[in-house]
């Protein structure tokens, strides 16, 4: 089909604005950057707005067709929270609306119907990650001079009396570890993409950039998050390879041989507080225990969980406590923690969702995708990837991208 000149201008302009107006909403709705939940500021109120907006679009489009492979995955993976609602309102008597609000942080998910409706190309959707990973990176690095002038990921005043803090950030192997929790959802797609590329192409920026986005997800500092991206690329090496990669193979081992050299500057104090962390009575162990032993008390909250809690409901200060006098945090157990509060069904569709992904569609998705499922897979087990906006708004992008993999691959095929 031959595009007129003014209609290739239009269509430029539609993906630009359109590029414009999801880093806007990254930014301003998940917490990628700074947390921006449920309260009375502007930020807060914005995100109501926008989340029961998108829910209301949802509502009113039903959007079906045959270019939508994931659509009932991502309908499963955007209601069956709100089931919860019934079990925090009957077990803790929490207000049915208020779990409701608290719940609509999975609208996230209709950005991928979004994505279909405005036919939103590929590069565009690059484009986000790479923006907001740059940004993210530049935030890390330059804050780790200006300390503690550093507005992005810091504790404020409150929250380090109430946690009894000396700094509004955490050190770690000499570097101020700032709590940007998402930035390596953002970060590792066009990382996985631009390694991929610079395998086929030599270009020196491209080897800045990866050189830049590895240093990103090194200065989140978390342990889980580099061993699975570094795993996520040794791996790749061999994806989609039907004999060995020799020269995959030795690159790879150049990589690790690196890696070995280099451990005592790179990972040596990591090391020493994973040793820490486990002689300190295995607190993530005991938040396992606590919670699964929880999520089993009935059938429907094993299978829904008992949804988010609100802080000023008795739920809310049951969770309070567990956390206070026990370190029992959801979040620093994985699936675990996602079956006591989505259920156990929702950890089910989101393994579901990996399996299609990384084995179902392998010949047509891109292996940069196929990594970043690995990358999730892996830190799932202490770190569930499909929680917080952050995290739904990527896959949600990622899917939309799959889409337009298989439709091209079915197309190919008619034809």
């Amino acid at each position: 089909m031959m595009f007129s000149k003014s209609q290739y201008r239009g269509n430029f302009k539609k993906q630009r604005v359109a590029l414009f107006l999801l880093i806007a909403y990254v930014v301003l709705v998940t917490s990628g950057l700074e947390n921006v939940n449920w309260n009375p500021t502007y930020g807060g109120w914005a995100n109501n707005i926008i989340s029961l907006g998108l829910l209301g679009y949802l509502f009113c489009s039903r959007p079906n067709g045959k270019q939508f492979h994931f659509r009932t995955l991502v309908l499963l993976l955007l209601w069956i929270p709100f089931v919860s609602i019934f079990n925090s309102w009957t077990i803790y008597s929490q207000s049915p609306s208020r779990s409701f609000l608290l719940m609509t942080s999975q609208s996230t998910w209709v950005i991928y119907f979004l994505l279909h409706k405005y036919k939103v190309q590929e590069q565009v959707v690059l484009k986000v990650f790479f923006y907001i990973a740059l940004f993210l990176v530049g935030i890390q690095i330059v804050q780790q001079f200006t300390y503690p002038n550093a507005p992005f990921g810091t504790m404020s005043q409150d929250a380090m009396i109430e946690s009894h803090a000396m700094e509004a950030a955490e050190q770690r192997n000499g570097l101020w570890r700032f709590r940007m929790h998402q930035n390596g959802y953002y970060t590792a797609p066009i990382l996985f993409a631009m390694w991929i590329w610079i395998r086929k192409i030599s270009s020196p920026k491209l080897v800045i950039f990866v050189a830049l986005f590895f240093a990103s997800i090194y200065l989140t500092l978390t342990r889980q998050v580099m061993f699975a991206c570094i795993l996520a690329v040794f791996c790749s090496m061999f994806m989609g390879q039907k004999k060995i990669n020799f020269a995959a193979l030795f690159i790879g081992l150049i990589f690790i041989a690196g890696l070995y050299a280099y451990y005592d500057v790179l990972f040596s104090k990591l090391a020493q507080q994973t040793q820490e962390d486990s002689n300190e009575d295995n607190v993530r162990l005991l938040a396992a225990s606590m919670l699964w032993k929880e999520s089993l008390k009935t059938p429907l909250t094993f299978l829904f969980g008992y949804g988010l809690p609100d802080s000023t409901s008795a739920y809310g200060l049951y969770m309070y406590k567990l956390q206070s006098f026990f370190g029992v945090f959801t979040a620093d157990v994985g699936f675990i923690g996602q079956i006591f509060e989505r259920g156990f069904i929702y950890v089910c569709v989101c393994y579901y969702m990996f399996y299609k992904l990384f084995f179902k569609f392998k010949k047509v998705i891109p292996t940069y995708i196929r990594m970043f499922v690995m990358f999730a897979g892996v830190m799932s087990v202490m770190i569930f990837p499909c929680i917080v906006p952050a995290q739904t708004v990527v896959w949600a992008m990622l899917l939309y991208v799959c889409d337009l993999h298989i439709n091209k691959s079915i197309l190919a095929l008619k034809s």
